[in-house]
C-alpha cells in the first residue's frame, strides 16, 4: 500500500519518506487562520453534517446528510488522525505536529502545540478535549482555550479514548488493555481485552473496544471485568454506539457488524474499501473509508439501521477519523426582511445571537438562552416568579428574574445537589459537605451541616423539607426530614439503593432508588409505605402530575408512570438519558443527557422529541408558567424554551457586519446553538 499510512499507532507502508517531508514543514503553534473557502457551504435547515479527517491532505471533509462533500485545507495542520466535536467546534488531533486543531462553526482554525507524542485520538469530557498519545503512552487535557496538561502511564500504546461520563478511558494496542483516567488524572489499566483494541466506544453503562486481530469486541464494566465476543468481520478498526447496539467498521472486511446488547453480531457487506473509521448521526451509521492508493479520493459510507448502504465518493486522501457536528439549523432567514419559518419536525426555534430585525411568523417552540450563572450549574428551580439554580463547582445559587436579569449569592455547603421551594426561601442539598442551606428571596443563606451522608434529592412537604440521601459505601437509601429551624431527623430505609431523588404527591414522599430500578413511597412519620421495584433502568428523577408519579430512567431511554397504589407502566422512547423530569400541568418533560435534547410525554406517555436545544450535558429541568428551563453543565448556562409561542412578533436584534467578516445582499443565515451564526 503507497503513502503514510498509520495503522492505529504504527507507521507501515512507503510512507518514512512523507514522514520525513511533513515533519520538515513544522511551525512554533498555535496558528489562527481560515478553512479554506472561508464560507462553509451545504447546509440546509434541520441537517446536520459527518466531518472526516483526511491524514494524508492535512484536512478535513463536511459531509451533508444528502452525501455533499466540501473539503477544507487546514494550515498548521500535520497528519490530522483523529476528529471529535465538542457540541459547537470540531477538534482534529495532528499525530506528526503534536498538536490539536480547533474549527469554529465559521471556518476559523486554530491550532495548539504540546501534546503526547504522536496523538492519535481524541475525545470530548463536557468541558475539555482529551487525546490519546500512541508514541509517549499518555494521554492530554486540552481546556477550551488551548492549555495542555499531560499525564504519563496509560498501557502500551494507547490508539483511541473515549469518555463514560466521569471517567476517560483508552484502548492500548500495544499490551491488550484498556486504561481508566479519573478527572485528577489518575490511571487503573486492566488488561486482557481481545487482540489488539485499537477502538473505544461507551454504550451508557459499559465500555467496548474492537480488537482489531481477534475479529471481536471486549465489554469492560465500570469496575474494568472484561467480556470478549467474537465473529465480528475482518479486522474491526472502530466502533461506535447507536443507542442500542454497537456498530464497527471492519477495515478487512469491506463491512460493518451490529452488535446487539446480548451480543449477537450481524455482518452487513457494501461499505467503501477499507472502513476505518465509524460515526452514528442520530439515525445512521456512517464509515469514513481508507480506500487505498495514493491517488485515492476517499470515501464515506451511509448505513441505515437496516444495513442498507449508500457510497458518497470524494473525500480527502486517506480519512482515518469521523464525527458528527450535531449542529441542527432549525430555521433560515434573510437580513432585515420579514420571515415565513416552515419548521422541521421536532426543532425548536432558536434565537440566541445577533440576526438582524423583522417580523416572524411562526408557531411551536421557541428558545432564549441566557447565560452567566455560577460555576457548573447542576440543579434548577422556580420560586413561582424566578428561576434559581445551583451552582456545582462554586457553591453557590442564581437567581433569574422573568426578564433575564441574574444575581448570583455565594455560600452554600459544598457542592449544592438539588434545590426546592418552600413557599418563601429556596433550599439546597449539598452533597459533599452532608448539610442543607436555606436561601432567602433577598440571597441571605442559613446552613445546617451534619444531617446525614451524601445528601441528594430535596423537595418539600408544606412544613418541613425532605432529603433523599445515599451512603457512600452501602449506597443504601435513606431520608431526613428537615424543620423549618434546621432541625432534622433521620429515618434509615430498609430497602431500596441508591436514593437520588424525591417528591411530594400532597400525602406521601416518593424516592427514586436508582441502583435497584425502585421506587419508595414513605409516610410522614418516615414509614415505608410501599417499596416497588420494576421502573426502568436507574431512575433518576421523579416528580408527580397530580395523581401519579413519573419516573425519568437514564439508563433505558424511558419514563414510568407509578399509580398511588405503586402499579407501573414504562413507555420508552425519550432522548438519551433523561436525567430530570417536571410536570407543566398536562404532560411530563424530561431533559435527556445523553443527546442535548428534551422530550415531552402526554398523559398517555405519547413523545415529542425537541434536539438540539443549546448548551451540553443537560442536568436539570424546571417549569415556570409557560416556560420550560434547562440547565446545562458544561457552558455555565440556563435555556428558557417557551412552550406554545403563535403568531407573528418582532425578534429585536442587530446582524453586525463584525461578527461575519463581509456581508452581501440577500445572503442566507443559519442560526446554530449557543450564538454561533453561520454563513451560507
Amino acid at each position: 500500500m503507497l503513502g503514510l499510512r498509520k495503522h492505529k499507532g504504527v507507521y507501515s507502508g512507503a510512507g518514512i519518506f512523507l514522514l520525513i517531508l511533513f515533519m520538515s514543514f513544522l511551525f512554533f503553534l498555535p496558528f489562527t487562520k481560515a478553512l479554506i473557502p472561508l464560507t462553509l457551504n451545504g447546509n440546509a435547515p434541520g441537517t446536520a453534517n459527518m466531518w472526516t479527517a483526511n491524514s494524508i491532505d492535512s484536512g478535513v471533509s463536511k459531509i451533508t446528510p444528502a452525501g455533499v462533500i466540501t473539503n477544507y485545507t487546514i494550515s498548521g495542520a500535520n497528519t490530522p488522525y483523529g476528529i471529535a466535536s465538542d457540541g459547537t467546534n470540531m477538534w482534529i488531533v495532528n499525530d506528526i505536529g503534536h498538536s490539536v486543531t480547533k474549527i469554529t462553526p465559521a471556518g476559523i482554525t486554530t491550532t495548539y502545540t504540546g501534546t503526547g507524542v504522536g496523538p492519535s485520538a481524541i475525545a470530548f469530557d463536557g468541558t475539555n478535549m482529551w487525546t490519546a498519545n500512541a508514541n509517549s503512552n499518555s494521554v492530554t487535557k486540552i481546556s477550551s482555550g488551548g492549555v495542555m496538561t499531560n499525564y504519563t502511564g496509560t498501557g502500551a500504546t494507547p490508539v483511541a479514548i473515549a469518555f463514560d461520563g466521569t471517567n476517560m478511558w483508552t484502548a492500548n494496542q500495544g499490551d491488550n488493555s484498556v486504561t481508566k483516567i479519573a478527572p485528577d488524572g489518575t490511571m487503573t489499566t486492566y488488561t486482557e481485552t481481545g487482540f489488539q483494541p485499537v477502538a473505544i466506544a461507551f454504550d451508557g453503562t459499559n465500555m467496548w473496544t474492537a480488537n482489531k486481530l481477534g475479529n471481536s469486541v471486549t465489554k469492560i464494566t465500570p469496575a474494568g471485568t472484561m467480556t470478549n465476543y467474537t465473529g465480528t468481520g475482518n479486522q474491526p478498526y472502530a466502533i461506535a454506539f447507536d443507542g442500542t447496539n454497537m456498530w464497527t467498521a471492519n477495515y478487512m472486511g469491506n463491512s460493518v457488524t451490529k452488535i446487539t446488547p446480548a451480543g449477537t453480531m450481524i455482518t452487513y457487506t457494501g461499505t467503501g474499501f477499507y472502513p476505518d473509521a465509524i460515526a452514528f448521526d442520530g439515525t445512521n451509521m456512517w464509515t469514513a473509508n481508507y480506500d487505498g492508493g495514493i491517488n485515492s479520493s476517499g470515501s464515506v459510507t451511509k448505513i441505515a439501521p437496516s444495513g442498507t448502504m449508500t457510497n458518497y465518493t470524494g473525500t480527502g486522501r486517506y480519512p482515518q477519523a469521523i464525527a458528527f457536528d450535531g449542529y441542527t439549523y432549525c430555521f433560515c432567514s434573510g437580513l432585515n426582511q420579514n420571515w415565513d419559518v416552515a419548521m422541521p419536525a421536532n426543532c425548536i426555534l432558536k434565537v440566541d445571537c445577533n440576526m438582524g430585525t423583522g417580523n416572524l411568523s411562526y408557531t411551536g417552540p421557541f428558545m432564549t438562552n441566557y447565560f452567566g450563572t455560577g460555576d457548573s450549574p447542576q440543579a434548577i428551580a422556580s420560586d413561582g416568579t424566578n428561576i434559581w439554580v445551583t451552582n456545582l463547582a462554586s457553591n453557590s445559587v442564581t437567581k433569574i428574574t422573568p426578564t433575564g436579569t441574574m444575581t448570583t449569592y455565594s455560600g452554600t455547603g459544598a457542592t449544592p445537589y438539588s434545590i426546592a421551594f418552600d413557599g418563601t426561601n429556596m433550599w439546597t442539598a449539598n452533597a459533599n459537605s452532608n448539610s442543607v442551606t436555606k436561601i432567602t428571596p433577598t440571597g441571605t443563606m442559613t446552613n445546617y451541616s451534619s444531617l446525614t451522608t451524601t445528601p441528594r434529592g430535596i423537595a418539600f412537604d408544606g412544613t418541613n423539607m425532605w432529603i433523599a440521601t445515599s451512603a457512600l459505601v452501602s449506597h443504601q437509601s435513606a431520608v431526613v426530614k428537615v424543620a423549618p429551624d434546621g432541625t432534622s431527623t433521620s429515618y434509615a430505609m430498609s430497602s431500596g439503593l441508591g436514593g437520588l431523588a424525591i417528591a411530594f404527591d400532597g400525602t406521601n414522599m416518593w424516592i427514586t432508588n436508582s441502583l435497584s430500578d425502585s421506587v419508595t413511597k414513605v409516610s410522614s412519620s418516615g414509614g415505608i409505605l410501599l417499596y416497588a421495584t420494576g421502573t426502568g433502568d436507574t431512575p433518576y428523577s421523579i416528580a408527580f402530575d397530580g395523581t401519579n408519579m413519573w419516573t425519568a430512567n437514564y439508563g433505558s431511554n424511558s419514563v414510568t408512570k407509578i399509580t398511588p397504589s405503586g402499579t407501573m407502566t414504562n413507555y420508552t422512547g425519550t432522548g438519551v438519558n433523561p436525567i430530570a423530569i417536571a410536570f407543566d400541568g398536562t404532560n411530563m418533560w424530561t431533559v435527556n443527557k445523553g443527546d442535548n435534547s428534551i422530550t415531552k410525554v402526554a398523559p398517555d406517555g405519547t413523545m415529542t422529541n425537541y434536539s438540539d436545544v443549546g448548551g451540553g450535558r443537560y442536568f436539570s429541568i424546571a417549569i415556570n408558567g409557560t416556560n420550560i428551563w434547562v440547565a446545562h453543565l458544561n457552558d455555565n448556562g440556563v435555556t428558557k424554551i417557551s412552550t406554545d409561542i403563535s403568531g407573528n412578533f418582532t425578534v429585536n436584534a442587530t446582524l453586525q457586519a463584525s461578527d461575519l467578516g463581509s456581508l452581501y445582499a440577500n445572503q442566507t443565515i443559519y442560526i446554530g446553538s449557543q450564538a454561533n451564526v453561520i454563513v451560507l
